[in-house]
């Protein structure tokens, strides 16, 4: 078995990893929203091994293995949160290098689900349950700073506490300090 067959075996352990857990840790209120994550970033994964030299392949299966890591211990985590803490959890997050997404229960059947919105520093904002609770926002960077400005859609700001929930989970998945605009 040479390097890509190896690399594509392991590809696909974390798919069947991932299959195990999504039938033993189901979580139905957000898996429309985690299971197709999880696939797509995993065969964007598994296609780096075509492009690679020698020295990428050895980054390549430590980015795997880390990424199927980060997101079973979020399915774990997130489905005790659900059934066990009715105040909610803490931020469950696959970091950026590896993907970029973020999940917190905010208490009874509640979740806040942050995922990459295609483009740089453009993040989707999903509420569950709630049919249409979703939004765009954008975190531009304060130049020379570590300083995320977040411009986002006024009616998410006027909730209090669900922007408040907000401005942790950016600084929690993007790694950078939050602060509203103005």
């Amino acid at each position: 078995m040479d390097a890509r067959e190896r690399y594509h075996a392991l590809c696909d352990g974390g798919l069947y990893a991932f299959e195990q857990h999504e039938r033993r840790f189901a979580l139905p209120v957000v898996d429309d929203l985690l299971v197709p994550y999880a696939r797509e970033r995993l065969a964007g994964l598994r296609a780096l091994i075509d492009g690679a030299d020698s020295v990428d392949m050895a980054d390549d299966p430590y980015l795997v293995a880390e990424f199927t890591y980060h997101y079973l211990r979020l399915r774990r985590e997130l489905h005790r949160d659900l059934r066990h803490r009715a105040g909610g959890g803490e931020w469950l997050v696959v970091p950026q290098f590896t993907g970029g997404l973020g999940v917190r229960a905010l208490g009874g059947a509640a979740v806040l689900v942050l995922r990459p919105a295609g483009g740089p520093r453009r993040w989707e904002v999903t509420r569950r349950p709630g049919a249409g609770s979703s939004w765009t926002v954008h975190l531009a960077a304060e130049a020379g700073t570590n300083i995320g400005v977040i411009d986002a859609p006024d009616e998410l700001e006027r909730d209090e506490a669900l922007f408040a929930h907000l401005l942790s989970g950016l600084a929690a998945v993007s790694r950078t300090i939050v602060r509203r605009r103005g």
